[in-house]
């Protein structure tokens, strides 16, 4: 990757691109807690509204997604889903999966947060939880980052920090003290995050998503600008000024790199926005929506429960 893309957007109010995006989709991080699985065993996961993630804490296993062949994981790996999309989970890929949900409730989770389940066979551990999902509509982790991201645990390209993370986890697993869920919860939402910065920062052949908009440096320039200022009266036309392209030009490439109409994509963001103020401010519903870019209340009302399905009030 140029670094010379990566510096543009490193001068958005002191904030970076990709930690504005993350900031933006990242509102609720829970941890469901570790699931402790001796060969045989075989999940069928399927929780929509989660963008479902699993670390490898010891042991390994297979996962299957989309119909493509079983990839193996080891110690270390993560896989995210920032689609919530159904996925398979097994100790061989010849080996039955049955459903989560059902397996959930003839083993139940201990006090501590442990799944056990399987046969007598070699034990794999994985730390198990998501990004929960307001609405589908404003999910833009799903529409910056492909319906998988598969990051290994070892080898020259994973960070020192990351695998320091790993080991903060594994630490505060073991000692099962109070607020043990807490900060395993934080470990893991940062681990998270370092890992898609690390996935995105070294994925240079692709077209779409957020590690192309980095390479982009005027679509880049114009999502930085959507999201430090979502209030903005933006249109298509003062967007392409923004990026130095024509009109035409400037929305086929918007689309080809978030694969979204740069109007449908600021949408997007200014009630992802909204939902998030109205859930975690005091802020009251006229100055939210001046905030995402409505000059009066009633507007903004009528077109959040459009999209919502919910008046603002309801929401918060």
């Amino acid at each position: 990757m140029k670094r010379s893309g990566i510096k543009l957007l490193t001068n958005f109010a002191g904030d970076d691109l990709v930690t504005e995006i993350l900031r933006s989709v990242t509102m609720k991080t829970v941890v469901f807690g570790r699931a402790e699985l001796r060969a045989p065993w075989g999940l069928h996961v399927d929780l929509p509204g989660r963008a479902v993630f699993h670390i490898v804490l010891r042991g390994r296993c297979w996962f299957n997604f989309g119909g493509v062949s079983p990839t193996q994981m080891t110690y270390g790996d993560t896989i995210l889903f920032p689609r919530a999309d159904v996925h398979a989970m097994n100790d061989h890929p010849e080996t039955a999966i049955r459903p989560l949900q059902e397996l959930l409730i003839k083993h139940p989770m201990t006090p501590d947060r442990r799944f056990r389940y399987g046969g007598g066979g070699p034990l794999t551990t994985l730390l198990c939880g998501a990004f929960q999902l307001d609405d589908p509509k404003f999910n833009l982790l799903g529409v910056l980052l492909p319906p998988l991201v598969y990051i290994k645990g070892q080898g020259d390209r994973t960070s020192a920090q990351l695998r320091a993370l790993l080991r903060c986890i594994e630490g505060e697993l073991r000692v099962s003290r109070p607020g043990e869920q807490a900060i395993v919860t934080h470990l893991a939402e940062a681990f998270l995050l370092r890992a898609i910065r690390d996935y995105v920062l070294s994925s240079s052949s692709r077209e779409h998503g957020l590690h192309a908009v980095l390479r982009d440096r005027s679509i880049g320039r114009v999502l930085g600008l959507i999201h430090q200022r979502p209030e903005h009266p933006w249109t298509v036309r003062t967007l392409a000024d923004e990026a130095n392209l024509s009109r035409s030009a400037f929305a086929a490439r918007f689309k080809k790199r978030i694969g979204a109409a740069p109007q449908r994509y600021l949408q997007r963001y200014r009630f992802s926005k909204a939902v998030q103020l109205l859930r975690t401010t005091d802020a009251k519903i006229y100055e939210i929506a001046r905030r995402v870019g409505y000059d009066s209340e009633s507007s903004f009302s009528k077109a959040f429960k459009r999209m919502m399905g919910k008046a603002p009030g309801a929401c918060r």
